[in-house]
């Protein structure tokens, strides 16, 4: 449909679009934008990690980090760092918003304690507590300010209304699917398609009536592969193609890795 077909256009972007991105055309060069890029793909794991080792909760689920990743990918395709120089801000409202699309959602307050814990000073590496420090029962972790204070009520409310923004630049749209969950289904396909009398050796050993199981080459790929998979989240390869092509790509490489020669190029993007 017309309205399908523009979400995909707000998805995937060209390589001439990427580089000359908002940031770009705001002054920020390529290697800049590509560090902070990385840099807050990576706070975003520290975040979700944090909040997973503290938290009674269930952990932050991976689909919930690589979605918040994609969100940070996305947003700074329309929004300029130049602009909206808090990138850590919208790093964890990507992580808040990741959470309650894919069903894993939690109190704000983690998120902001999470922050507060984990921003450091970058030279002497010391925890500057932005959002304060909690000086009551000596029990409680410091980073766990009161949540009454001005400092953490002025960062909810900036979470809050950076919620607002993010949602309208998605478009509402939160519909995201990740390279990792089409990497067995392509590996799998690569053991029946391109083994061949150069390559004998299976990947996979089928089981009548329950799912294929990954001899040891096998299982080895598919972990290179996820890796793979995982790197590519903090670079622009999810705003140049569909996940079906990344994972293909993924699992191409990791053969390769693994010395499999029945993988050719990745000639099909999903099997």
């Amino acid at each position: 449909t017309m309205g399908e077909s523009k979400k995909q256009e707000s998805k995937y972007f060209s390589i001439d679009q990427i580089k000359n991105s908002p940031s770009f055309n705001d002054g920020i060069s390529e290697d800049q934008e590509r560090s902070i890029r990385l840099f807050c793909s990576v706070f975003i794991s520290d975040l979700a990690k944090h909040i997973s080792e503290t938290s009674s909760s269930k952990p932050v689920s991976f689909s919930a980090i690589n979605t918040a990743k994609i969100f940070f990918q996305r947003f700074y395709m329309h929004q300029s760092l130049a602009k909206q120089k808090n990138f850590k801000l919208i790093s964890v409202t990507c992580l808040f918003v990741a959470c309650k699309s894919e069903e894993c959602g939690r109190s704000l307050r983690e998120f902001i304690w999470a922050w507060n814990k984990l921003d450091v000073d970058p030279k002497s590496r010391i925890s500057t507590y932005p959002f304060g420090r909690y000086s009551g029962d000596a029990s409680r972790e410091a980073w766990k300010t009161e949540e009454e204070s001005t400092l953490f009520q002025r960062i909810r409310t900036n979470i809050l209304l950076c919620e607002r923004v993010l949602l309208h630049v998605l478009g509402f749209d939160f519909n995201v699917d990740h390279p990792q969950s089409f990497i067995d289904r392509t590996m799998k396909w690569f053991n029946i398609n391109e083994r061949s009398d150069r390559e004998s050796r299976p990947l996979a050993i089928n089981n009548p009536g329950a799912k294929p199981t990954w001899t040891e080459l096998g299982h080895k790929a598919v972990s290179i592969a996820h890796g793979l998979a995982n790197d590519a989240l903090c670079t622009t390869l999810s705003l140049r193609y569909p996940p079906e092509a990344v994972a293909a790509a993924c699992v191409s490489l990791a053969l390769r890795c693994v010395r499999w020669d029945g993988a050719g190029p990745a000639r099909v993007w999903a099997p």
